[in-house]
């Protein structure tokens, strides 16, 4: 597991506010975004749309930059994209403090091959993001999961999952994150191998109970 780095984002205080301006701003280049969290005053910024994408694809920490001073440590909590047209409508920050345990969702990633795969297994991933709670100076990257030892149909749930120190795992313990099962091809051949047994052995048993039938007759007839 490795720690994220913390991410600079330079933002620029916001002093047009309505949809009017939103759209202006958007025009321009820049993307408006707020800060809020800890009872403090909801703060407005802008970033530029390039850095809207950079924080997009940054998980973990981000130190504001005001005009070349901080402007607090956050992470992101939501952000709104166009829903046809690329590029991002708006950005919500969480203000954090260093000292503080927060909740945040990151990605879960395999490592290892699954002890089933040399039964003909693969490894299914159920679950991709994982939602933990750690300081924000411990927050990663992602997850790594150990599924070296999972056999041919078996699950992985979060409450089987190893956390690294310092990080507490506080989605539902029962969800499945990982799981070994056979190709779904070799199921249903299984299925269909099944399926043309069963005639066959139902046949198998008539005929036999016709050749008993027939044997008790001619015991029968030679009693008789």
């Amino acid at each position: 597991m490795s720690r994220t780095k913390t991410l600079t984002v330079a933002v620029t205080p916001r002093t047009s506010f309505g949809t009017s301006a939103s759209r202006r701003l958007r025009r321009g280049g820049q993307v408006p975004a707020v800060v809020y969290g800890h009872g403090a005053e909801v703060k407005a910024y802008t970033v530029t749309a390039e850095t809207a994408e950079e924080v997009l694809h940054h998980p973990g920490l981000m130190s504001l930059s005001a005009d070349g001073a901080e402007a607090g440590l956050v992470i992101l909590k939501s952000a709104q994209r166009h829903p046809i047209n690329p590029g991002v409508l708006h950005l919500d920050f969480l203000a954090v403090r260093a000292d503080e345990m927060i909740t945040a969702t990151v990605p879960v990633e395999a490592v290892g091959v699954p002890r089933g795969a040399a039964a003909g297994g693969q490894l299914e991933q159920v679950l991709r993001q994982l939602e933990i709670e750690c300081l924000p100076g411990d927050l990663p990257e992602h997850i790594e999961v150990d599924v070296s030892a999972m056999d041919l149909d078996t699950t992985l749930h979060v409450r089987d999952l190893q956390m690294p120190e310092g990080i507490k795992a506080t989605a539902d313990a029962g969800l499945a994150v990982f799981q070994v099962r056979l190709p779904k091809v070799e199921e249903a051949k299984e299925d269909t191998t099944a399926a043309a047994a069963a005639p066959a052995a139902e046949a198998a048993a008539t005929d036999d109970k016709k050749a008993g039938d027939k044997k008790a007759g001619e015991k029968k007839d030679a009693k008789g």
